[in-house]
């Protein structure tokens, strides 16, 4: 991947539903175009504060040479909507990862990270099997729903 040295940082760029609820994203993206992967991630956390996304560097990502989303679920601060804890997230994850293909600058590639509530709804997207352009990837989650318990703990 390039080493990029310009980076544009676009605030609460709308991603809308099927249903016509927007969510909102904040996309980090190499100012010279690309084409570039897309990594995303999606989360109830809030997308503007720091401490959720602590454990990985945005602007090192785009500097790599991808664009990074990260987006509020639906109902949670900038997105519309009401939330639904873990109800919603796999027709929006699936709806979000088709955005994502499309957005300036994209490859058609997407990847997806988190961990906790944002690590679910990564799952649950890719659980879809027809969510477009995600492959195959190594997972390790170590959590599972309430009332639910994993069978052995998944290793990378």
């Amino acid at each position: 991947m390039p080493n990029v040295t310009t980076i544009l940082v676009e605030k609460n760029v709308p991603a809308p539903m099927r249903d016509g609820v927007i969510l909102r994203a904040n996309v980090y993206r190499p100012a010279d175009g690309g084409p570039y992967p897309v990594l995303l991630t999606r989360l109830p956390y809030n997308k503007d504060f720091p401490a959720g996304l602590a454990f990985l560097d945005l602007l090192r990502l785009a500097e790599s040479g991808y664009i990074v989303v990260v987006q509020d679920v639906r109902g949670r601060f900038a997105s519309e909507g009401h939330f639904r804890s873990f109800e919603q997230e796999f027709a929006d994850g699936f709806d979000t990862v088709a955005w994502a293909t499309r957005l300036p600058g994209a490859d058609g590639q997407v990847g997806m990270w988190g961990l906790s509530y944002f690590g679910m709804t990564q799952w649950q997207a890719a659980s879809t099997a027809t969510a477009p352009s995600t492959g195959a990837g190594r997972t390790n989650s170590g959590w599972s729903p309430p009332g639910r318990r994993p069978r052995s703990r998944p290793t990378c």
